[in-house]
């Protein structure tokens, strides 16, 4: 599937509709074959497709019929992530990350900062408390530093706590590490994290759905 605005637009306006989401839209781009066959799609054959109500047929055509205008909101959020240095993606492209691909109904686009190798492949995710001891930060970071060590990429959410030790033990080991938020690229939660945020897309990625 190409990666272009065309693309990114058609695929963000289908999961805007009420009712879709990644796992339904797998199931129609697998029933008609291809993106634009879909968005061309009329309301019997949506209606046809398991899962698809009547009521759904009509969202997503609606939608549909709101194309042009959608497309320019979406070239606005592209130049504002070219601005940020900011990378998209979509579940078909070379750089998707290959452990999230088998997941059940993994994001179909994703956002990014940094750089995503095939490398990360050979990675171990470490997530915990918020409130953590001394001694429970000092065993992640040390553990996270190991891996980093034996050419191993630490993946956590960059949140309070563990999550940050095992992305700085990573960072100390000389690795690689992924940080996957619940917010937008635009929002770095904690905001004392921002130094985190810039050394983890100096040598790994920040990834969002958002």
């Amino acid at each position: 599937m190409n990666e272009n605005l065309e693309t990114l637009t058609k695929l963000r306006l289908l999961l805007e509709v009420d009712g879709i989401g990644p796992g339904k839209l797998f199931n129609l781009l697998s029933k008609f074959n291809s993106l634009d066959n879909l968005i061309n799609a009329n309301f019997k054959s949506l209606t046809l497709t398991e899962g698809i109500s009547q009521t759904l047929a009509n969202k997503i055509l609606k939608k549909i019929d709101d194309y042009s205008t959608f497309s320019k909101v979406i070239e606005k959020e592209l130049n504002l992530l070219e601005k940020n240095n900011a990378k998209w993606i979509t579940f078909w492209s070379d750089s998707y990350p290959q452990n999230l691909k088998n997941i059940f109904a993994p994001p179909i686009i994703l956002y990014y900062k940094g750089t995503l190798l095939k490398q990360d492949a050979n990675s171990i995710a470490i997530v915990g408390t918020r409130m953590p001891t001394q001694y429970g930060k000092s065993i992640a970071q040390n553990f996270a530093s190991d891996l980093a060590k034996n050419g191993i990429s630490v993946i956590s959410g960059m949140a309070r706590g563990i999550d940050s030790s095992a992305h700085w033990g990573s960072l100390k080991g000389s690795g690689r590490t992924i940080a996957i938020i619940g917010s937008g690229l635009d929002v770095i939660y904690p905001a004392e994290n921002k130094k985190l945020f810039n050394q983890i897309i100096e040598n790994g990625a920040v990834i969002s759905e958002y």
